[in-house]
């Protein structure tokens, strides 16, 4: 029956010639591809065994070669030797897969202890070292390593394998070059002190200080990306961080899914600091077509900057949980119409920025200061909540808006609430505030205070068509200046701030608003005033 159907080829094929030939190029093609694959070489390799090497030299020359190779629960320990790599990886995807072309590879349970000494990989896939499968593993300490072409990590892992580094320097140069990485399938990193730097400047380098898809643990370390974000996770793993410094050229931490998959991201930072030179500190994002999730916790006095203003950023249906414990923070806290933030601040933390469809909830000893109308999707603060005024929110003037039909808010009776410093929180929808605020007047107007008279508060509205350094000054019957409720660059848009004349004799008074355009030479400065009235 084989003869047959081999016979049918054939004569399907044209010549028996034909066929063999045709049968033989698939055979050499599937064998070629699976040892390129499986069959890797070192310029040193143990395969099983035990080795101790002190001040060796070893140089792997060839492409596809590592130059030590240690495999088949292999044992090797290096003392102070130099490890060199040149020859470029023939596939980048097998190098940043299954280690091919590193300046050290452990595969196969195999186990490589480095004390001291350097190594250097300039080779186009030329991870510095790697670790590859279950019970693979590499520790290094005290030494440098450098990985200077492209497509190569200073430190990668895959499909479970670890490494582990003790006051290890790391420096990468090349694009898609993450300095510390995870890839395919995972494993653990655990990083003690060290200077970690991904060099590449260019802004769509793709080499992050940190890229996780497993578990990366970095303590007491001094982490940079100069092109990239800090730190990126893809799916639901984590990058845990202790008394580490992490700058990125972009965003501090990004969490994202390139593929479809389930999974919550986890970020953990107790002391430190996370710096965002050029985005947010905290973006979540679905623009993959993903939706992420992350749980963001920040504790330890951590000191969090972000360029851009916010301190989380979630959009394209993704959501995220942060987590603030003894925190100063200065920032926003946004998330787009399509995704979902909580917020818990405690024990003692402040923050002062702009809140935007957040569900927040506050302890009593932690405070927010409010520097733009905010939305909430839901306040959680029993212990600031006192008659019809919120103890721990100090509005400065600002209003925020809850959303009165959620459940989660039904404590608050549908009430408006005065804020420390005027402002007030008052309920409405919120996508109905949403709308209001992003509708651009227009006219430039200033609207009569309500209520007038009034005793001791009352709201102030206005519009501008452009954004505009605005000024809003209060003064007496006899012109002297008694406040002034805001002094800022404000956006085109409807804005409205609550005034407190509790200091203020009952009298008549006038508000003058100033609108200087900034983004449209051809609009004009607008000027208005009204008067309104105190009665005590």
């Amino acid at each position: 029956m084989r003869s047959a159907n081999v016979t049918q080829s054939v004569i399907r094929g044209g010549t028996m010639k034909s066929a063999a030939v045709s049968m033989l190029g698939l055979i050499l093609l599937a064998v070629l591809a699976l040892s390129s694959v499986q069959a890797q070489t070192g310029a040193y390799t143990l395969n099983g065994g035990t080795a101790v090497q002190t001040s060796q030299t070893y140089a792997g020359t060839l492409a596809d070669q590592s130059a030590v190779y240690v495999l088949n629960a292999g044992n090797l320990t290096l003392t102070n030797c130099t490890i060199t790599k040149t020859g470029d990886a023939s596939s980048t995807d097998n190098s940043s897969q299954y280690g091919t072309n590193a300046g050290v590879l452990a595969k196969s349970a195999g186990t490589v202890t480095i004390s001291g000494g350097t190594v250097t990989t300039n080779a186009s896939g030329g991870n510095g070292i790697f670790a590859s499968g279950t019970g693979s593993s590499i520790s290094m300490s005290d030494g440098t390593i450098s990985a200077l072409g492209g497509n190569a990590h200073g430190v990668d892992v895959t499909y479970g394998g670890a490494i582990s580094l003790t006051n290890v320097d790391v420096t990468t140069k090349g694009a898609s070059s993450s300095a510390i990485a995870t890839d395919f399938g995972g494993g653990t990193v655990t990083v003690r002190g060290g200077t970690i730097s991904a060099s590449a400047t260019s802004s769509g380098s793709h080499s992050a200080g940190i890229y996780s898809t497993g578990m990366i643990t970095v303590s007491g370390a001094t982490v940079t990306s100069l092109g990239d974000c800090g730190g990126v996770i893809d799916g639901g793993n984590s990058i845990l961080l202790t008394n580490t410094a992490l700058t990125g050229a972009q965003s501090g931490i990004k969490i994202w899914k390139t593929a479809p998959m389930t999974g919550t991201a986890l970020v953990t930072i107790n002391g430190g600091s996370l710096t965002a030179a050029g985005g947010d500190a905290f973006y979540v994002t679905g623009t993959t077509g993903n939706a992420a999730a992350a749980i963001l916790m920040a504790t330890g006095s951590a000191k969090i900057t972000a360029s851009s203003g916010c301190i989380v950023n979630v959009d394209s249906k993704s959501t995220a949980a942060f987590a603030a414990s003894g925190e100063s923070l200065v920032g926003n806290l946004f998330a787009d119409a399509t995704s979902t933030v909580t917020a818990t601040l405690q024990e003692n933390t402040t923050i002062e920025g702009s809140m935007q469809r957040i569900a927040l909830t506050l302890d009593s000893s932690s405070v927010w200061t409010v520097t733009e109308n905010s939305i909430l999707t839901a306040l959680i603060d029993p212990r600031g909540v006192l008659g019809t005024a919120i103890t721990n929110i100090i509005g400065n003037g600002h209003n925020v808006h809850y959303d009165a039909d959620l459940t989660a808010n039904l404590y608050l009776g549908g009430l408006t609430y005065s804020l420390v410093n005027g402002g007030v929180l008052t309920p409405g929808s919120v996508d109905a505030v949403t709308q209001t605020q992003s509708a651009i007047p227009t006219e430039c107007v200033l609207h009569q205070n309500y209520p007038n008279p009034f005793n001791p508060s009352t709201t102030i509205a206005f519009s501008l068509t452009v954004d505009s350094r605005t000024t809003l000054t209060v003064y007496d019957c006899a012109g002297r200046q008694v406040a002034t409720p805001v002094n800022a660059t404000l956006a085109a848009g409807n804005h409205q701030y609550a005034f407190d004349g509790s200091q203020l004799t009952s009298g008549v008074y006038f508000c003058r608003l100033t609108a200087s355009p900034v983004s449209d030479a051809s609009a004009r400065a607008f000027t208005d005033v009204k008067k309104f009235t105190l009665l005590k």
